[in-house]
């Protein structure tokens, strides 16, 4: 089973930097790296964008940007999380893994027993992760997954972007839709895994937690 590692990168340009270092403490296969952050002709484009992108170019990584102008891309010119997870998964696909292992930008690798919690029980489960939030609507109980530090069986998986759901009546997050229709396995921790849920926008980056 081959699996691709995957971060998709949105103004983060404080947080890669960390997040890749830690991973490559522990990890050799190179992170495939979707550069998400709009370019000069697109809404929400500033300096941040272009200072992310040349840092991300000359590290190694698999680097592949976001296809602005594609079926992956709407509204045109732009890709939402869940879009670029769909390119990302597509990309895995036409190059040959089975599996996408998802990280965000916003994490620190600290450990590999999260990665062999994973890969034992993604061989039996189409999405393997951690838990995250239960829904309670009605009589219905959705466990939902943390994106980061998770595992999709690609070619058994529905697209990541999220959705107006009749079942619940709201909408999805992204790659909840394709968590509930799946096969999914959630552990309650990832022993050496951390995911500081800090959002594209955060500044901070914290180093002294991880001596990096």
């Amino acid at each position: 089973m081959k699996i691709q590692p995957v971060v998709i990168a949105y103004f983060t340009k404080s947080w890669v930097g960390p997040c890749f270092r830690s991973y490559y403490r522990y990890f050799s296969d190179p992170l495939l790296v979707i550069n998400n952050n709009p370019q000069p002709h697109q809404r929400y484009w500033g300096l941040q964008c272009e200072e992310e992108r040349e840092w991300l170019q000359k590290q190694n990584i698999i680097y592949v940007d976001s296809p602005a102008r594609s079926e992956f891309a709407h509204p045109p010119n732009e890709l939402s999380h869940g879009l670029a997870m769909d390119f990302a998964a597509s990309w895995c696909k036409e190059h040959g893994f089975d599996v996408m292992l998802h990280i965000e930008p916003d994490c620190m690798v600290v450990g590999t027993r999260w990665y062999d919690d994973l890969l034992s029980k993604i061989e039996h489960y189409q999405v393997v992760g951690k838990r995250k939030a239960d829904w309670h609507i009605g009589n219905l109980t959705h466990t939902t997954i943390d994106l980061a530090g998770s595992m999709w069986k690609i070619n058994e998986v529905m697209s990541f972007v999220p959705r107006a759901s009749p079942i619940i009546g709201i909408d999805w997050d992204t790659a909840q839709e394709a968590k509930f229709n799946a096969k999914s396995y959630l552990f309650d921790e990832l022993t050496g895994f951390i995911h500081y849920g800090a959002g594209s926008y955060r500044v901070e980056t914290p180093y002294h937690l991880v001596g990096l």
